[in-house]
């Protein structure tokens, strides 16, 4: 199972589980907040309580903040999986460093939800 732990109160990062949703025609990806009950269950302590991070986990492998997403956009497919290759090509020192400017003003810059992020009932089976 491919599964993709998201801050569940970022806009930004819903904004981005909003968009792998519309392009996952494969339904490859499942989705948890990093606030879950299933996060707590699935992930090291330590991963959840730094939520300034996308993790996503595939079967016993977990990848964090640039790899991630590097990893997503392959699994995504199509010319997704193009753009995830490119971006591989960049030196994880610069990559994450970009992340984690990112991240780490996320809230600022694209506000947070009152609550986490709840799914229709169309993306319902998506989520864990």
């Amino acid at each position: 199972m491919k599964i993709i732990f998201f801050d569940g109160y970022c806009n930004l990062c819903n904004g981005f589980i909003d968009f792998l949703i519309k392009r996952d025609q494969r339904n490859i990806f499942h989705y948890s907040s990093l606030q879950s009950k299933i996060a707590s269950e699935k992930l090291p302590a330590t991963l959840i309580a730094n939520i300034d991070t996308v993790v996503y986990q595939q079967e016993d492998k977990i990848f964090l903040r640039s790899e991630a997403i590097v990893q997503i956009l392959k699994d995504l497919g199509g010319v997704w999986k193009t753009v995830g290759v490119v971006l591989s090509l960049l030196p994880s020192l610069i990559s994450d460093g970009v992340y984690r400017s990112i991240a780490s003003n996320r809230y600022r810059i694209f506000g947070k939800k009152d609550s986490c992020r709840l799914p229709t009932e169309h993306e319902k089976k998506r989520f864990l």
